[in-house]
């Protein structure tokens, strides 16, 4: 079973680890090995800011990966979001689907957005997959948006809205505690 926790200094190897291993670097960003002075320093920043919301999302109580909601704008009413499992062990078990469901239920629950973005490489089916499932919409496409390996690639951009969220909600969570990914109050955080 799926659940969350805050994000803490502790994790701070195990997210560098998992932010090189090439499954997950190849569709970050970033084109170079992530330093231990570098992550430290960004996790740091991460943790201290107020605008931002990051858990360990723990399969069956093993850390596989991390979710987040990042430049929150209370102003606005919307965030950036995002998601990744780094242990292969998870991928296939509705683990994406349940960390994606508990932190969109809390950027539109008790934060009360009424937006949430994200975005993915061209190419990251599997991430765009999970996205588009839970009910994010296909916006617009960042062409040659990042440089990695000497090439320009493209970025999807997707987007949420709460009424769109409200719609979905239910059916999301009937799907995930048939799965046994989460208990039927869906709050694991």
């Amino acid at each position: 079973m799926l659940a969350l926790r805050d994000t803490t200094e502790n994790d701070r190897d195990l997210i560098r680890r998992w932010r090189n291993q090439s499954d997950v670097a190849e569709w970050m960003y970033t084109d170079h090995e992530i330093g231990a002075a570098e992550h430290a320093a960004w996790l740091t920043r991460h943790l201290a800011s107020a605008t931002d919301r990051s858990w360990i999302i723990e399969w069956d109580g093993t850390p596989v990966g991390s979710v987040n909601l990042a430049a929150i704008d209370a102003e606005q009413r919307r965030c950036e979001w995002g998601i990744y499992l780094a242990e292969s062990r998870a991928r296939g078990t509705g683990a994406a689907d349940g960390a994606a469901f508990v932190s969109l239920d809390q950027a539109f629950g008790p934060l009360a957005l009424d937006r949430v973005d994200c975005a993915a490489m061209a190419g990251n089916e599997r991430a765009i997959g999970v996205y588009e499932r839970m009910g994010f919409r296909r916006e617009g496409l960042r062409r040659a948006y990042v440089r990695k390996g000497g090439q320009r690639l493209d970025v999807v951009e997707l987007g949420l809205l709460a009424s769109e969220w409200a719609a979905l909600r239910a059916g999301h969570l009937d799907r995930l505690v048939v799965r046994g990914v989460l208990s039927e109050t869906g709050s694991h955080v």
